[in-house]
């Protein structure tokens, strides 16, 4: 992983558009960029502001995903600290996040079109993370 810096992260998410949100949770938000050097396309996750709880969510995303290497798993790009926000950068997934396929929502117009995974394919899934 590398040092991104603000200012390529601001002009990959387009100034953090709404536009390029991708999803957001208690943590933050996750925001689409195309890099400018190259075009790579990558999730940016812009932290909470720093606070009590920073440095330890901090470390704990760190250290969850630095070492893991896997092809059903996000690898870290890396990360840029800007005045009081930590902000992490993703490869991007085009199909979203693993959660929105394993727990569908019919009702939710987030949700990806089609059924959920079938009991092979979860397993097939969790096995290889094992």
């Amino acid at each position: 992983p590398r040092i991104f810096s603000y200012a390529e992260l601001y002009i990959g998410t387009n100034g953090f558009s709404q536009d390029q949100v991708l999803g957001s949770g208690g943590f933050g938000r996750v925001y689409k960029a195309a890099l400018p050097s190259d075009g790579t396309l990558v999730a940016v996750k812009c932290l909470a502001e720093k606070g009590d709880s920073f440095e330890k969510t901090f470390a704990a995303e760190l250290v969850a995903v630095a070492h893991l290497r896997h092809r059903n798993l996000v690898r870290l790009r890396g990360w840029c600290v800007h005045e009081d926000q930590l902000l992490l950068v993703y490869d991007y997934m085009p199909n979203r996040s693993l959660d929105r396929v394993l727990f569908k929502n019919n009702s939710s117009p987030s949700s990806p079109a089609g059924s959920p995974l079938d009991f092979q394919q979860r397993q097939k899934i969790v096995l290889g993370l094992a």
